[in-house]
């Protein structure tokens, strides 16, 4: 996973709901590739505030903006329209298609430790080990983590881009300073 700091502050979609009013700021953007599977993500979110992201996916109607909201379990729909201005700049437009409701179907009662490894000065090497029992004594799988240190944590952002089945889960949220950049599943079933 690579993060690049934007430029500019993207505040985007001030849209009405019900008659209430929603903005969601972006000022990190992310490239997340899953070498196995081939697939490359576009993700945008908020370094102070991890409960939603933005992602910019290539669907077969075109290019589709969704903004994911943790905390209200919903998703919104964008269609994108790109419009070169000059040389080097494009204005990039989101045009609100509807919302729905994230529904959760699959639920594990899994548990994730944790463990810091090793580290130099750029990097923290660590684990998160995930159990199927709340005594830990039966290891399902572990994730090598390669963390960038920084000052912010990016673990929600992580969380979100590769942990299929627990993105929505901001209770497994652990603190850990720095930018996840690698990661590697161990299966030990």
């Amino acid at each position: 996973m690579k993060i690049i700091k934007t430029l500019f502050l993207i505040s985007l979609f001030l849209f009405s709901f019900n008659s209430s009013a929603q903005i969601y700021k972006f000022d990190k953007f992310v490239v997340y590739e899953n070498k196995t599977d081939s697939i490359e993500s576009n993700v945008y979110c908020n370094s102070i505030n991890s409960n939603y992201f933005l992602r910019i996916i290539n669907s077969y109607h075109g290019q589709e903006a969704l903004v994911y909201d943790l905390i209200n379990k919903k998703v919104h729909y964008f269609e994108v329209t790109k419009k070169s201005i000059e040389k080097d700049l494009t204005e990039v437009s989101f045009k609100y298609k509807n919302s729905r409701k994230v529904i959760e179907k699959v639920k594990f009662n899994y548990f994730f430790e944790y463990i810091k490894i090793n580290e130099d000065s750029l990097y923290n090497y660590s684990k998160l080990v995930v159990y199927k029992n709340k005594s830990k004594k039966k290891i399902i799988n572990e994730i090598e983590l390669k963390i960038k240190k920084d000052k912010s944590s990016y673990f929600p952002l992580y969380r979100f881009c590769t942990m299929h089945t627990f993105e929505f889960n901001t209770e497994m949220d652990f603190s850990i300073d720095g930018i996840i950049e690698a990661s590697r599943t161990k299966k030990t079933i």
